[in-house]
């Protein structure tokens, strides 16, 4: 074997070494991923808030008409409908059309020796009718990592209902998902 030959033999067998050592830490690292703070707290199931209104005349009035429209921040997870991304929504239901409906999603990651910061903001979606959904993406890094996610909703009920428009924001409980 040339000299020039032996030497780069060497460098391959060292940049292999060095290669596998840098795998080895980057895998061990990703295990060990540092939980948030104790101060954060721990919510066990999803938080779902109602907004509601009900008819301005009191002659005819009864639970059936009292318009309740659910909010909630969905659990933080790997997505199904984006390879490779963590997804997290946020929905704002009604059970009779309402003149306009809104949510906008973010998502929040645990960064050790930082804290929390925003991943991802979703699209703010609004409309007229019962139904509206946010997803709020951030990159799958490997290894696994801290979520959860904040949902802004509004409502705006229709003519004739106290109050006229309800607001509320909705929270996730702090997730783990593994990518």
């Amino acid at each position: 074997m040339s000299r020039s030959g032996s030497r780069t033999a060497i460098f391959a067998s060292a940049a292999a070494v060095l290669l596998s050592m840098c795998v080895a830490q980057s895998a061990s690292a990703a295990d060990s991923v540092a939980p948030p703070p104790a101060d954060v707290p721990a919510m066990t199931a999803a938080e779902t808030v109602v907004l509601s209104a009900t008819p301005d005349n009191a002659r005819g009035f009864s639970a059936q008409n009292v318009i309740n429209c659910p909010i909630r921040a969905n659990y933080p997870h790997r997505s199904q409908h984006i390879p490779g991304f963590v997804a997290g929504e946020s929905t704002t239901s009604c059970p009779v059309p309402v003149p306009s409906v809104a949510t906008q999603a973010e998502l929040y990651r645990w960064l050790p020796n930082f804290g929390w910061a925003l991943a991802g903001i979703g699209q703010y979606k609004y409309g007229p009718g019962t139904y509206v959904t946010s997803a709020a993406n951030d990159i799958c890094q490997g290894g696994s990592a801290y979520y959860y996610t904040l949902g802004h909703h509004s409502v705006v009920f229709p003519k004739g209902y106290t109050p006229q428009s309800a607001s509320g924001t909705t929270k996730s409980p702090v997730i783990r998902v593994n990518c």
